[in-house]
Formats: C-alpha cells, structure tokens, sequence
C-alpha cells in the first residue's frame, strides 16, 4: 500500500512537471562542455575523495540500518516488533543529532566535527562487533547519532572550490548514493557466509574509515 502510493504520488508530480512549463538556467556565457568540467573535476583531489567517502558513508548508513533489527533479535534474544523499537530509537537519535551538529557548527569546524563522528563511529562499531549483548545494541544505536552529520557535511567539502563545475559536481556525489546497495549486499554476504551478523559489521568500520580519511585530506587542504 504505502510503496502504491508513493509511486502514485511521484505520477502526479511528473505530470504537473509535464503540463507546466519549468524555469530553466539561462546558459551563461563561459559555460563549457560537461566532458571538460568532468576532467577537471576527476583532476580536483579533494572532490574524488569526497565522491568515494560519500559512496562508503551511504553505505555503511544503509548497512547499519537495514542489519539493525537482525542484530538486536540475535543478541538480546527479542522478537521483531522489540528489536523494531530500537530502530525507531536509532532514527530518533539521527534526527536529534543532527539539529545538535547543527548548533555545534557554531564552535568547531565542519571538518573537525566530520573527522570526530567518523571516529567515534568507528569506535562504537567495534563495540558491535566485539562486545554484543545490551552494550552491543546501544553501540548500535549510538553510531545513528555519529551519522547524522555526515552525508551534507561531505557534500559541502566535497564541492568547495569546484566553481562552475559545481552542478555536475553535485551530481557525481548523488550518484554516490549507489554505495548503499553496493556496501549493505557486500555486508549481507558475509553475514550469510560467517554465520556471524556481528563480523558484517566490518563493512560500516571500514566505510567509517574511509571517511576519516577524506576529513583529514579536506583539512589538509584548508591548511
């Protein structure tokens, strides 16, 4: 039902779009072809490894969040509509943090506090997969929390310093999206062949990392 009338919604809106005429961006003169942007754009160091931490950060996102319930029905040994409920705590966490970011904005940078969640989620990851039990799914639930910053924090380093080619930079870092199906099938596999749903959660640990990785290339570049 609800998947029905997503669709039916999405219909509607593409038959407003196609009954009414849509502004479009006046070309301006210096624009040039999306190929040399492109080439520029895969020159920039910064904006590659924006798009591959996006690619991770979707991933390990989408991975942590579909293989939540599994995870708690396993180690707190609950049923479904139990192990649902700390889903809903980790997507209430998400949503708090990110106004809570927000307001921290104010006095760290947004490199620092991207470099900062990346670790601590990282360092709540490891408890998953080594510690379980209670303290294993708050851990879980926790790394929610060190997410919310993420994906526009990303976007908005990634694309500094693009200039004109920052609408076909912008694309390239949705397109990264794509690492949520790649990364949480990678995570399924292991946790089908292992036996083991905790060891899948070394994907996210590894995707966080990669994150890591672009904060600090991003502060390096700023200084």
């Amino acid at each position: 039902g609800p998947y029905v009338g997503v669709a039916l919604l999405l219909l509607v809106i593409w038959l407003v779009m196609l009954v009414r005429k849509m502004p479009t961006a006046a070309k301006r003169e210096g624009d040039t072809h999306w190929l040399v942007s492109l080439r520029r754009l895969l020159q920039n160091r910064n904006y590659r490894w924006g798009v591959t931490a996006q690619f991770f950060y979707v991933g390990a996102q989408i991975g942590v969040w579909s293989y939540t319930i599994r995870y708690i029905m396993q180690e707190l040994g609950v049923n479904e509509s139990q192990g649902a409920n700390y889903y809903l705590g980790a997507l209430a966490l998400f949503m708090v943090s990110r106004f809570a970011f927000t307001g921290l904005l104010k006095y760290f940078s947004a490199i620092g506090l991207l470099t900062g969640s990346a670790v601590a989620a990282m360092f709540f990851t490891l408890i998953v997969i080594g510690s379980g039990g209670y303290v294993g799914a708050i851990a879980l639930v926790a790394i929610s929390g060190c997410m919310s910053l993420m994906f526009p924090t990303i976007f908005g380093l990634a694309v500094r310093g693009t200039g004109d080619d920052r609408k076909l930079a912008g694309s390239g870092l949705i397109m990264a999206i794509l690492g949520g199906a790649v990364m949480t099938a990678i995570q399924g596999q292991i946790s089908d062949y292992s036996g083991r749903i905790e060891l899948s959660f070394v994907v996210p640990l590894l995707c966080f990392f990669v994150v890591v990785i672009f904060g600090l290339i991003s502060k390096k570049q700023v200084s």
